[in-house]
């Protein structure tokens, strides 16, 4: 029985299909590093065939839509960057195939884990640049950005502890798992204990761990499966809460709980 063509096809459709993704990712990237991006929150949506053969619509989310370097809109005659407008509003109207979040690499070339790894060449300078086309290792990729001291890999979504009663999913199936997560604050007069690498085991990070130790207790598993806790992730800081403020130290740990066959 011969191949299907489509099945013969699919691997090159793919192939045709990244590459499309990634040319349109780096003609975004590299226009929003010309505007002076920091290129933390930045993303383009690929779009369908439209009247004004507009390929991608990209956004800096870190921008202000009336700022100069908030959207910028690809076609056939390059990129253009701007404020929102009425064509890049107009655009946000169309059913987007996907989109991409972007950022730089490390000065090594290096990615997180989960995402993409493109070369752009931008002003003429090959560029290294990460991407995903999904939100949620995105997002938790940016959350763990703003803890200074962490360990372990952020996850997103997870269920807060202090609403597990009302989000939890009831009585977890066999092979799932769910992330619960719990915030804790305080100010301080002195951020000893609480603002280095080392302090991974400060009062809020303790305090942290109690209240996810309720929740977990409050979380059952099927039938003839057993339950297994994991720290997947903690983080904490410390600093002026702005400037001349007071000092408030943070904290945020997450568990992983798995309920698993015999």
């Amino acid at each position: 029985m011969g191949v299907r063509l489509t099945d013969a096809l699919g691997p090159l459709l793919r192939l045709f299909w990244r590459w499309y993704v990634e040319r349109i990712v780096c003609l975004h990237f590299c226009k929003f590093k010309e505007s002076g991006s920091d290129l933390i929150y930045t993303h383009v949506h690929i779009l369908p065939e439209n009247p004004g053969k507009a390929t991608g619509l990209g956004h800096d989310d870190h921008t202000n839509t009336t700022d100069k370097g908030h959207a910028t809109v690809s076609d056939g005659d390059g990129v253009r960057i701007g404020p929102e407008d009425e064509r890049s509003m107009g655009l946000r109207d169309l059913h987007y195939m996907a989109t991409a979040y972007f950022h730089a690499a490390t000065g090594d070339g290096e990615c997180p884990d989960e995402f993409l790894r493109v070369k752009c060449k931008c002003g003429g300078q090959d560029v290294w640049v990460c991407y995903t086309m999904d939100h949620d290792v995105f997002q938790g990729w940016y959350d763990a950005r703003q803890w200074t001291n962490h360990q372990g890999k952020y996850a997103y979504p997870n269920t807060p502890a202090a609403l597990v009663d009302e989000h939890r999913p009831g009585v977890i199936d066999c092979g799932s798992s769910v992330v619960i997560s719990q915030f804790e604050l305080d100010k301080e007069t002195s951020c000893n204990g609480f603002g280095g690498p080392g302090d991974g085991e400060n009062p809020l990070i303790v305090e942290a761990r109690s209240k996810l130790q309720l929740a977990m207790d409050k979380i059952a598993c099927g039938s003839g499966c057993t339950k297994s806790t994991t720290e997947t992730f903690r983080g904490w800081k410390c600093g002026p809460d702005q400037p001349g403020g007071f000092l408030l130290a943070e904290a945020v740990v997450q568990w992983t709980i798995e309920c698993k066959s015999p």
